[in-house]
């Protein structure tokens, strides 16, 4: 099967799409039961350990889940799908494809985090309020005031 651009494209997002929300869903149920919740850790050192581990344990998750969809869609690679490469004897399009769709399932993830957001988590940060004294030096309290100033031959 040879496709065009878009239409790889496409099944790029759709299968990074499914795998982005698998992990996402394991990630919000293993930091529901508090195995892996960054939030329940005592110290920053501690927080910071669990953060590492289970950003390497979910990248591993995409990466088997990847290799999941390839074997079971039995999906050429995306060299191939595009008609670049016809024979792979070293599995570089394989691991290429696996590559793209672990680290397109990230990227969505990391999307669905910046415009997604839920309004709960968002913070409200007080109206910046500005107190103090402001003092003007002559050539400004004049043209602020209306009145020419000749200063340096302006008018």
């Amino acid at each position: 099967m040879t496709l065009d651009g878009v239409s790889t494209i496409a099944l790029v997002l759709l299968f990074s799409f499914a795998i982005e929300r698998l992990v996402s869903g394991i990630r919000f149920v293993s930091a529901w039961a508090g195995w892996l919740d960054p939030e329940a850790a005592s110290g920053a050192a501690e927080k910071r350990s669990i953060e590492r581990r289970s950003t390497a344990i979910f990248f591993f998750l995409a990466v088997a889940a990847s290799i999941a969809t390839i074997l079971f869609f039995h999906l050429k690679g995306i060299l191939q799908i595009l008609g670049l490469k016809q024979e792979d004897p070293y599995g570089l399009d394989f691991c290429l494809t696996v590559l793209v769709l672990a680290a397109g399932a990230d990227r969505l993830g990391d999307v669905f985090k910046t415009y997604g957001g839920s309004k709960s988590e968002s913070k409200t940060e007080p109206p910046l309020q500005v107190t103090g004294t402001l003092h003007l030096d002559e050539g400004s309290q004049a043209r602020l005031s209306g009145q020419a100033v000749n200063a340096g031959g302006k008018g």
